[in-house]
């Protein structure tokens, strides 16, 4: 379960992404923006997020390996 120390953690971390692991990839496929909702804890609050789910394209790619498609 999450608790407001994790949420503020899963926020830097999704800044973080945002800015260099989705970027990076837009740029591969040609795209300004994801066409993809990122989902958080809201979503699931029973879940350690960071570490049983992650982000797309990155440790423990449960989510995918790439941060967005290649094909929409």
């Amino acid at each position: 379960m999450s608790n407001s120390k994790d949420l503020v953690r899963i926020a830097e971390e999704r800044r973080r992404r945002e800015e260099t692991t989705v970027q990076q990839n837009l740029k591969r496929i040609e795209r300004d923006e994801s066409p993809f909702q990122l989902y958080t804890p809201a979503d699931d609050p029973q879940k350690d997020y960071l570490r049983d789910l992650g982000f797309p394209g990155e440790y423990p790619f449960t989510r995918g390996t790439y941060a967005v498609p290649a094909v929409i």
